[in-house]
């Protein structure tokens, strides 16, 4: 369980950092992420994030349920300690996750405003040319 938690971490640094950072990849993250805004990727985030909701919960669930068996019992045995120290580290990872997303989504509308002033420049260029080649028949 932890190592998809461990990939999916750096994978949203490896997003985030290829963003802050002029790359060849920079073009490329910014393609995935305005695709990934159409057709069928909001739901599919919004069904990401609500199932990392639901495995914190389980693991804040499982942690609350080993500290009553402690304080019942006085003290936890070694193998409650060890699964004690896996539940606390797959929370706190998936804890972690949910503050990387509104930093994806912001880089996404930043995608999309570049998107649109390329788009109106390359606009702007075409009613140029089409400005001169008018002006250049007419004074034929």
């Amino acid at each position: 369980m932890i190592q998809p938690l461990y990939v999916a971490i750096f994978s949203e640094m490896g997003v985030i950092l290829t963003l802050i950072f002029r790359n060849p990849l920079r073009k490329f993250v910014i393609m995935g992420l305005d695709r990934v805004k159409r057709g069928r990727g909001p739901v599919v985030v919004k069904t990401v994030a609500g199932t990392i909701l639901v495995l914190l919960l389980s693991n804040v669930y499982s942690i609350g349920n080993m500290q009553n068996r402690k304080m019942e019992a006085g003290a936890l045995n070694p193998t409650e300690e060890v699964l004690m120290a896996m539940q606390l580290l797959q929370a706190s990872l998936l804890g972690i996750l949910p503050f990387f997303f509104p930093f994806l989504w912001f880089a996404g509308i930043v995608s999309f405003f570049i998107l649109l002033i390329h788009f109106l420049e390359r606009k702007k260029k075409e009613e140029k040319k089409e400005g001169y080649l008018i002006s250049g028949k007419m004074g034929c």
